[in-house]
């Protein structure tokens, strides 16, 4: 696949966690993914797991919006540096909601085979000021 074809996959990736499309993920996600998420015990395999890591930011944050500012592609790999947004207005991985509106923005590396994501590493940090230690 091309570096622009992989950058539309990665992109239907983006936009089905903002339409909260699940049913989107088995023909963007590979059998063989596999991601060690912070806060996750176990890796998650394939689209199941990307599902799950997708249900659980959405409960966490209802509003939650992702977008993207830049896609660099080259050979098999995209770059996407993003901001997002959203309300915590559910638990997150063990912390108690806070009801305020938080903006992060991050930077995700993907490898893509055979027109699906088989591998992804990303860095994110909090916009603005963090909230106190005392939530967490």
């Amino acid at each position: 696949m091309s570096p622009e074809e992989n950058k539309s996959i990665v992109r239907r990736l983006y936009d089905a966690q903002n339409q909260n499309y699940l049913a989107a993920i088995d023909a963007l996600i590979s059998p063989t993914f596999m991601v060690y998420l912070p806060g996750f015990p176990q890796p998650l395999y394939g689209p199941e797991g990307v599902k799950r890591s997708m249900s659980m930011y959405r409960a966490a944050f209802p509003d939650l919006f992702i977008t993207i500012k830049e896609q660099i592609a080259e050979g098999d790999k995209v770059v996407v540096m993003w901001t997002s947004q959203g309300t915590n207005l559910g638990p997150m991985m063990g912390m108690p909601p806070t009801g305020q509106r938080m903006m992060f923005a991050g930077i995700d590396v993907w490898r893509l085979a055979d027109g699906k994501v088989v591998e992804t590493f990303g860095l994110q940090q909090p916009i603005g000021t963090p909230p106190p230690m005392s939530q967490f």
